[in-house]
Order: C-alpha cells, then structure tokens, then sequence
C-alpha cells in the first residue's frame, strides 16, 4: 500500500474535512494523490475555491494543495487507504453519538475493495473500531475484514487554533489489525509526520490513549474549578494563588475555566460510556464531569449576586468560541453561558473577532457584534482570552460603558487583567 501510494498508482481518501481532516488532506497532498470528502456542499466549494472562513489551516495552503475536493460519494471508489475524520460530539444530555462515524463507515463500504485499508482518527470509545465499524464494513461490502480489506485506528492529537503543535510534530499513534497493517500505516503517516510515528500493539489501546489523554486535563481542570469556588468562598484572590503555585518546579500549568469544545468537553463521556459498560463507575471521572459542568452555574450566581443592586443588566459577552484564538465553536461553554442571561431577560450583546459570525448565526442564532460596536453596557464578561481582548486598552473597555449607569462590573473569567487596573478605571471587578 504504503509503495503504491507514493508512486501515485493507489490514492486516499480523507472523510470529514474539519478541524482534523482538511489538514491532513492537504498535507499528504504535497507528497500523495488525496480525495478530501464531506458531505457539507457549502464546505466543499468554499476549499475548492481556495477559500476557508472557519481559518482551519492558511490561505496558501489551501489555495496551492493537490486535493480533489469532493461530495461525490462515488468519487471513493478511486480511493484505496481511507481515514475517516469525522467529528464524534455528545448529545445535549451527554450521550455519545457515533451516527457520523457510522456514515462514514457505510459511505465506504460502498466503495471499498479487496487490498483496501481503512483507517479511523475520530475519537471513540476503546472498541468502536472493531466491535461496530469493522461489522458495518463487512456487513455493508460484503467483504471480510483481515482477508479482503485491513483496518486499524489513529487517534487524532490536532489542537485546533494551535500554530505550533501542529499535524507535522505531534507524534502519532498507529495500530492496525495486524502487525502488517500496523506497518504499513506507520509508513504512510511518516510520509506527513515530522517528529515520527508510535506503534502499540493493538487498537483498543490506540483508541485508550487519545479520550485518557483529554480525561486526565478534564479533571486536573476540574479540581482547579473547585479550588477556584473554595477560595471565593473564603475570600482569597485565586489568580495570586494560583500564579504563586507555578513558582514550584512540579506545579502542575492548569488554571481554572469553563471546559467545552469537541475534545475535553466530550471525551470523558466517551470513557464513562465504556466503563458503565463493563460496570465501573469511574467516579474521580464523573465528578470531574460534574464540577466542570456546573462552573457556568457557579460563574452565573457570582454575577447574579455581585450586580444585585443594579436596576437593569446590559451584558456583553466577550468570545463564543470554545477557547482563545480558535474559530472552534463546538460545545461552547460561553453560548451555555449567554443563554442563562437570555433566558432571564437580559440584554446581551456578544463579540468575538475569532469566530465565523454566519457559523455562530447558523448554529446559535447570535449575531455578533463588532467590537467598536459594544457600547453602553454595565456588565462585560470576558469569557474567552483571545490576544485581541488580552491586548485590549483601558480606554477601548471604558468606551464600552453605559453613561447612565452608576455601577459598571467586569467579569474576567479568564483572568486576562489586572484587578487593580481594572478598578482604578471605575469598574467593580471579578475573576475565576
């Protein structure tokens, strides 16, 4: 496979041009023949056209890649090593939902043939690989997984908006269903991969590694959170505790925050589904969960509570995306948080010079604001630490500020300023 791909006669396939996807695609389009597809028409024409308005990757790369983009399921059927990207979210009550990866695994089914390979990066649960997309692909092709076609598994490790740890010097994991396929999927990552390849021994454990490794941030997040409430409780000023702390050779860089996106957001529940099916309850897990999911209740009250006095909220929230200069905003903590405000008739205005404003009109109904178009508010929440609102003048915050108003609040979530600068300006202030 791995020879045939480089001498141009064999040809892959990428499923799902995402975060994950559309760089890969390009990357191995600078060495091999590739067929990006997704299903998203709108998507398709906007990367065929050199354009990218979600920022995944940079304007020439997209303009000057190899990829054949496509909808066309059809179009597979030239493909013979298929990587399936597609996004694998929960639902809104914290299910996992694997339709995508179960599409993904049926769309190629059509079209794989005997000597094909077929590889998944989507996050799943220890097992999915095996136990329910390789049944579709039989099921579906009528072929036999080991005798016609060959499998195996790579956890995505892409941090979106991320330009340094990128898809060239992240180390990747590989496994396939055998050793020989294991070989020759570590050969054809080599061929992007920069800082090189790990093999492990089979695919559940490939598929372990990636949903522990965003587990464990989720509860080191978790723990932050709740030292983060018990020193409000007490009345100490986290931010210097926790800055203090870094000065210890073995502090662990965690700080507290609201946890969403498409990876530490989700991947815990991912886990928790496949230790409930053994019977384990995973409880430093579950908790974990629990406290990072009741942070924005916790940031709410403290406002609600600190702006009591006020006749009437005006709100601005500052970024929707799920974390600092990335358009990612999948899982948006910031959106759980706007629609505790909205859903209490208050008047909210939102801001993020990040995200794609026809994504968030799209998926939240929101219309961002500019930032010189925030005007008149008496509370500003400061929800994500984009460099753009990092870098922000005090003059630029206190433009934002209702005339008419005696009280004006910052919420600085993130905790981006200084409370003492921030308080000299007027303003009351707060910080996670």
């Amino acid at each position: 496979m791995y020879d045939e791909l480089v001498n141009k006669s064999r040809c892959i396939a990428i499923i799902g041009l995402g975060y994950v996807g559309l760089p890969l695609a390009i990357e191995f389009s600078k060495k091999i023949r590739v067929i990006g597809y997704d299903i998203n028409q709108s998507k398709i024409e906007q990367y065929t056209n050199g354009n990218d308005e979600l920022n995944i990757t940079n304007v020439h790369d997209i303009e000057s890649c190899n990829v054949i983009f496509t909808s066309d399921k059809d179009k597979l059927k030239e493909a013979n090593f298929y990587i399936v990207s597609v996004p694998t979210p929960v639902d809104e009550y914290n299910c996992i939902d694997l339709s995508m990866v179960i599409e993904a695994s049926k769309t190629i089914a059509k079209n794989i043939k005997i000597g094909d390979m077929v590889v998944y990066e989507s996050t799943v649960y220890p097992g999915t690989t095996e136990d329910i997309c390789k049944n579709i692909l039989e099921q579906e092709s009528g072929l036999k997984c080991g005798k016609d076609f060959k499998i195996g598994y790579s956890p995505e490790r892409i941090n979106p908006g991320d330009k340094i740890h990128t898809l060239n010097n992240i180390k990747k994991i590989v496994s396939g269903i055998d050793e020989y396929t294991t070989n020759e999927i570590e050969k054809i990552y080599n061929i992007v991969v920069k800082c090189g390849v790990l093999k492990v021994s089979d695919i559940k454990t490939a598929e372990c590694i990636k949903i522990i490794e965003n587990s464990q941030r989720d509860v080191n997040i978790a723990f932050m959170n709740e030292m983060a409430m018990f020193l409000h409780e007490i009345n100490i000023d986290s931010k210097e505790v926790f800055l203090a702390m870094k000065t210890k050779w073995n502090a662990l860089d965690f700080f507290p925050g609201i946890v969403g996106g498409h990876c530490i957001g989700t991947d815990s529940y991912y886990l928790l589904h496949k230790a409930k099916e053994i019977g384990m309850n995973c409880d430093v897990l579950q908790t974990s969960r629990k406290v990072n999911e009741e942070i924005i209740d916790f940031i709410y009250s403290e406002i609600i509570r600190i702006t009591a006095s006020s006749k009437k909220i005006r709100v601005a929230v500052m970024g929707i995306t799920f974390k600092e200069d990335c358009s990612d905003i999948r899982n948006s903590k910031a959106y759980a948080l706007i629609k505790k405000f909205v859903e209490n008739n208050m008047e909210v205005m939102v801001c993020d010079p990040v995200a794609n404003k026809m994504e968030v009109s799209k998926s939240y109904h929101i219309d961002l604001l500019n930032l010189e178009e925030i005007k008149d508010v008496n509370v500003i929440v400061f929800a994500v630490g984009h460099k753009m609102f990092c870098e922000l003048k005090y003059e630029q915050i206190n433009s934002m500020r209702s005339l008419s108003s005696d009280n004006g609040f910052v919420f600085d979530i993130k905790s981006i300023f200084n409370r003492r600068d921030i308080e000299k300006n007027g303003w009351k202030y707060w910080s996670l």
